[in-house]
């Protein structure tokens, strides 16, 4: 499974332009993009777990950056879940910012990962 990760199998990514002040819905966008990407992602055994890795930066701004493990899809419809936690990471991280900062994304379904690891057939 190791080795399939590092291959990227089961990875997706997205990236965005975050302007200053956009920080709820930037969070809600996120997660949605999030619900689509698991929509269409294996879950061979009913895995359906995923790892959310999430880095801002700008130019020569050090650049922030956070990692979510074992996440669940309902993470993605909680109210205190996957939003909640996004907006208050954008928070600090964005919390100086004056222009527009990229960000970057990227998901790691456990599900796919599993599927892709099994034998050819099964």
């Amino acid at each position: 499974m190791c080795e399939l990760r590092r291959s990227g199998a089961g990875v997706r990514l997205g990236e965005w332009l975050v302007e200053p002040g956009a920080i709820e819905a930037q969070a809600e966008a996120i997660v949605a993009w999030c619900r689509q990407a698991l929509a269409g992602s294996r879950r061979p055994w009913g895995i359906d777990a995923f790892d959310l890795a999430i880095a801002v930066g700008q130019g020569s701004r050090r650049p922030f950056s956070a990692s979510f493990h074992k996440l669940s899809p309902a993470d993605c419809y909680d109210e205190d879940g996957l939003s909640y936690r996004l907006a208050a990471f954008l928070e600090s991280a964005l919390a100086d910012a004056r222009t527009p900062l990229m960000l970057a994304v990227a998901l790691f379904s456990w599900g796919d990962a599993a599927h892709a690891a099994l034998p050819d057939g099964a």
